[in-house]
């Protein structure tokens, strides 16, 4: 079983259907979901989404599109947080996107995001032979077909 971790853009995607973004986002929840695995979100997830204006419901709504037994609510902690205060400060990364990338790392998921910024910043990030981070913008179309 896999894990993943979706940065919140991916999650507004998918919630919010946007265009062809939206459509890759439903593929590869359809895909996690077909595979039994495990979507993770955090509480910098839902403060985020708080400071886009989204109601406590819409947010509950959001996370709801995976179910129960798919999906782990997981918690920063002091040590996370200062480790990409450092990281963010040093390659000027949006803390954000660095604790995201962070969290991911802890909680042995794949992290799944359309920020190019992370992508670079990888080899920061995670360990060397670590090889879960997903440019969800290289998916194409077919790569989450429902065989």
């Amino acid at each position: 079983m896999e894990r993943y971790y979706l940065d919140t853009c991916i999650w507004l995607d998918l919630y919010e259907k946007r265009g062809i973004n939206g459509e890759h986002a439903q593929k590869l929840m359809h895909k996690i979901l077909k595979e039994n695995n495990v979507v993770l979100f955090s509480d910098l997830h839902i403060k985020e989404l708080k400071q886009l204006d989204f109601s406590a419901e819409e947010i509950k709504c959001i996370f709801s599109t995976v179910l129960p037994n798919n999906s782990r609510h997981v918690h920063i902690y002091q040590e996370e947080l200062i480790e990409a205060r450092r990281i963010a400060s040093q390659r000027r990364i949006p803390l954000g996107d660095v604790i995201h990338a962070i969290i991911a790392r802890d909680n042995d998921s794949i992290l799944v995001s359309r920020d190019m910024i992370l992508k670079r910043s990888e080899a920061l990030i995670y360990h060397e032979n670590q090889k879960n981070f997903v440019n969800y913008l290289s998916y194409k179309p077919n790569s989450f077909s429902n065989s």
